[in-house]
This record gives C-alpha cells, structure tokens and sequence, in this order.
C-alpha cells in the first residue's frame, strides 16, 4: 500500500474546487472567463475530478500538455477526494484527499490547505511532532464563511486563485523531512 499525504478538508469545499487549486500549484495553465453578465471563472487546462465506482469518493487527475511537465517534472498526478470522511482524530467529519507521501504532495497538499483551511498529514505512516500541520483558510468566503457560489465573493475568489503561486522546489525541499518518500525532490 504504501505512505501517504492525506489533507482533511472543510466539508463545503468540493472535488472540482480542490482539482482547480491542486492544478494550478502544479502549474498546469490556466485561465480566467467571462461567466454570464458579471461573473469570472477560472478554468484549469488538465484538471479533473471525475467520480468512481466507489460511492462517495472521487479521483482527482492533473495532466501535463504535451510537451510540459508539473512543477516536479511528472506528467500525471492522480489522488483521491473522500466525502464525509472522519478526521484522523476521529472527532470531526471532513473531506480527505489522499495522494502519496512525497514532497510533491506534501506541498501541493499544504497550498490547498493554505487556501481552504484544513490539516495535512504528511505522512499517514510516521507519528510525532511535525507530522501534521493545521492552517486557517485563506480563501475569500461568503457571508456564512464557507466557499462562495455567486456574487462577488465568488468573483474575488477567482480572481485571488487566478494569483496563487505554484508549489517551488523550496516548498518541496522544506516538506521533504516530514514525507515518507524524501528523495522525490526535483534536481
């Protein structure tokens, strides 16, 4: 089976929501559209969140362009997006993404948490201190607080997603300790 990199998310965020950020902290291309009269949406070329045979959960896919490659040289990435799911505490529901525990994904996992709030686990496998870190989300949110769906938060959060930074080298040398697979940092 193998380590892995697991995020607990805020249940209001969904597996298209999550598949747009991870897409671009890979650094896939995207872009900002018009959306009717007043709206914007991003769209990210080569991330998918389509659902699988297993009720309540969804694989999250980014695909390179031809002739590109991710932020740590691969082509494809895949992870899994769990609804309902319980938290590592056993306390609280959530939703958990689950990709490998590598620095890739121990980055990648902790820009998504930076923006929706949540925790990463970096390595499902090890224990102690620094092996999970929490973050409050960063993201623009409507009036209840949760991920806008309309209006000018919803704008505001495209736009603000459209400035989010990939995941650098620095970001996965500096994640590297806490992951099971450490040697997976790009040269």
């Amino acid at each position: 089976m193998g380590c892995d990199s697991n995020l607990e998310l805020p249940c209001d965020v969904r597996a298209g929501q999550f598949a747009k950020v991870l897409g671009i902290v890979a650094g896939l291309p995207f872009k900002l559209e018009p959306l009717g009269e007043s709206g914007i949406a991003i769209r990210v070329d080569g991330a998918e969140a389509e659902p699988t045979g297993i009720e309540g959960m969804t694989e999250v896919t980014l695909q390179a362009p031809k002739g590109m490659s991710l932020v740590d040289g691969e082509e494809h990435h895949s992870c899994t997006f769990h609804y309902s799911s319980r938290t590592d505490d056993r306390k609280g529901i959530c939703s958990c993404v689950i990709g490998r525990s590598t620095p890739f994904w121990g980055a990648a996992l902790e820009k998504a948490a930076r923006w929706f709030g949540g925790r990463v686990v970096y390595n499902d496998c090890g224990s102690g201190r620094g092996n999970s870190k929490t973050f409050k989300r960063g993201c623009p949110t409507d009036k209840h607080g949760l991920v806008p769906d309309d209006g000018e938060a919803w704008n505001e959060y495209h736009r603000r997603l459209a400035k989010m930074a990939d995941v650098s080298e620095e970001d996965m040398r500096r994640v590297a300790k806490r992951t099971a697979y450490k040697d997976l940092v790009p040269a």
